[in-house]
């Protein structure tokens, strides 16, 4: 795929969307045991067409994964989704759409949308990192992540540089550990040269701030 030029490309997107919005939305609505009005349907065809990248632009960013976030929203208000469910569905589901959107990137090349070079967070996504530390934050989940051979139990009282900062902590599945490697896989260096922001967040001092100031950074891009 990487030596097809732009208009293949471009064909081969959208061959890709359409058979994605096919399983995922157009079968997934037909077999809902409810009848949902034409209008909603519409909502939310548009919001998973719309949350794997641009066919017209190749490219994909924070506006995308929006508009799956929009499609979550639609099942939960539909009673699809249960409101206990969203910490399964942020580590879940969530992940499992980051994980697919990627291999979709760097399969069809796409550029970033709206990117911020190297000081935004990563040029694709945003929610990963947010929804991690909100998690952290209010205290509703606790990690367990490896540093070498030793195990460390992560949760609301731990410091944020010890995971962030930390070079031997990994965990394969954890969606701020995989962004993390995902930013240094296609920028191709060390988070303190390539995301300087990224890795200035393991000067923060507590994840309830690391959160806000996540937030606010967020509302404003």
């Amino acid at each position: 795929m990487s030596t097809f030029s732009v208009p293949y490309r471009v064909m081969f997107f959208h061959v890709k969307i359409a058979s994605i919005d096919q399983v995922c939305g157009s079968d997934f609505i037909k077999g809902l045991s409810f009848p949902i009005e034409e209008a909603t349907k519409v909502d939310i065809t548009a919001y998973l067409q719309n949350s794997f990248g641009s066919p017209a632009r190749l490219d994909y960013g924070t506006g995308h994964e929006l508009n799956f976030i929009a499609f979550l929203c639609c099942l939960e208000l539909l009673s699809v989704l249960d409101l206990r469910d969203r910490s399964k569905v942020a580590l879940k589901i969530f992940v499992r759409y980051t994980g697919l959107t990627r291999t979709i990137q760097q399969y069809f090349r796409l550029e970033p949308a709206g990117s911020l070079g190297a000081w935004g967070l990563d040029d694709y996504c945003f929610i990963p990192f947010l929804w991690y530390f909100i998690l952290l934050d209010y205290g509703s989940m606790c990690f367990m992540l490896r540093r070498g051979s030793a195990q460390l139990q992560i949760h609301s009282s731990s410091a944020p540089n010890l995971i962030i900062a930390d070079p031997l902590v990994v965990e394969e599945g954890n969606m701020f550990f995989d962004s993390c490697r995902y930013v240094k896989l296609v920028k191709g260096g060390p988070l303190e040269v390539v995301s300087p922001t990224l890795a200035s967040l393991s000067t923060v001092k507590s994840w309830k701030q690391m959160t806000e100031g996540l937030f606010k950074m967020y509302c404003v891009s």
